[in-house]
Parts: structure tokens; C-alpha cells; sequence
């Protein structure tokens, strides 16, 4: 009776996968440099979803049984580990687009907080999308941003509506699409963002 653990997919012909090389728990500065490079590769996925085995075709049969595996062909990509997009802040309304031209010509912070903008425009923004019920598409707009870059874990802030209940509506919101989307989301609270 074979006693391996037993993998439900098998993702094949990965062009090149980098990971973190094995045994290594989590590293900082120039450790973070260190990564395994593995051509020809694929991965082994048990029932659960939990990644049983990376590596080689060979080195990965020969740990795990993938017998009766659903595989899933990648035709050459490159696979790398998904990203962790932290201090984000995938809850806002409205767009400074404007302000980034003023800043650009010359505009202090100050001068464009005074004339409206600034932190206190988003908040006036962010504080009608709650409020209207729109807030849940602008998050999709900008998490969809984030997943098309890599990042599958998002650390959201809220700080954009400066009332305990905002704040709480706004990592509520935060939770509730990144579930509908797949994406994981840490929510943090950003309370005194301005004053």
C-alpha cells in the first residue's frame, strides 16, 4: 500500500517556478534575495488545497502519489508565489488625479489641502460611496488592480471615512468583495488618518 501523500491536481510543464528554497522559514534583507529557480517544473496540490510538493516532475512523483491527479497543463508560464500588496488602500472614492497635475506644477500640500483637496476630499468621497452603496465597485476596480499584478494577499487600510462606523463599514466592505473575488484581505484600521 503506498503511503504518500496522494495529490487531487497536478499543475505540469511550468517553463520556470520560483520559490522560496525549502526548509526556510520566514527571512528578511538580503536573504530575501535567495530564491529556487526550477525549470521544466510543476506542483502537486492535495484535496484541501494545501501544496504537497514542488519540484521537478520526477522528485515530485516520487514523493507524492499522482496517479489519479486532474492535471492542468500551463503550456511553458513562469509560476512565482503570490504577492503581498501591504499598506494598500483598496477603499476610497473619488480620484486626486488633478492634485497629482498640481503637485507636478509646483503646489505645496498644504495649498492643495486648503483649496479642498487632499485627504478631505477623499473623505467626502469615500463617505458618499458608503453612504450611496457604490463603494463595493470601486474596491472590485482596485483589488481586480492588485490581482492582475500578482498580489493575492491585500493588507487593506480603512482611514478614508473618520467615524467608527465608516471605518468599520469600510473594512466590512473591504472583507465581503475580497471574498467574492478570491482574493485574501487584512484589514486594518487607519482611524486617524487626518484630523
Amino acid at each position: 500500500m503506498n503511503s504518500d501523500p496522494v495529490a487531487h491536481t497536478l499543475i505540469t510543464n511550468i517553463g520556470e517556478l520560483v520559490t522560496a528554497p525549502p526548509g526556510r522559514g520566514p527571512v528578511r534583507g538580503d536573504a530575501m534575495m535567495h530564491v529556487d529557480r526550477i525549470h521544466d517544473a510543476c506542483i502537486a496540490v492535495d484535496v484541501s488545497g494545501i501544496i504537497i510538493a514542488v519540484g521537478s516532475r520526477t522528485d515530485v512523483a516520487a514523493s507524492v502519489d499522482i496517479s489519479a491527479s486532474q492535471q492542468i497543463d500551463v503550456d511553458g508560464a513562469l509560476v512565482v508565489p503570490g504577492l503581498v500588496d501591504c499598506h494598500a488602500h483598496p477603499v476610497f472614492g473619488g480620484d486626486r488625479a488633478v492634485e497629482f497635475e498640481l503637485r507636478n506644477l509646483g503646489a505645496s500640500y498644504e495649498e492643495i489641502h486648503a483649496a479642498g483637496g487632499g485627504i478631505r476630499s477623499t473623505v467626502e468621497h469615500t463617505r458618499a460611496a458608503i453612504d450611496t452603496g457604490i463603494i463595493d465597485g470601486q474596491i472590485a476596480r482596485h483589488l481586480s488592480w492588485m490581482l492582475q499584478s500578482g498580489a493575492t494577499t491585500v493588507e487593506a487600510k480603512s482611514g478614508y471615512a473618520l467615524t467608527r462606523e465608516g471605518e468599520i463599514a469600510s473594512l466590512e466592505a473591504a472583507a465581503r468583495v475580497a471574498q467574492s473575488m478570491g482574493i485574501n484581505v487584512v484589514g486594518t484600521v487607519l482611524a486617524a488618518h487626518t484630523i
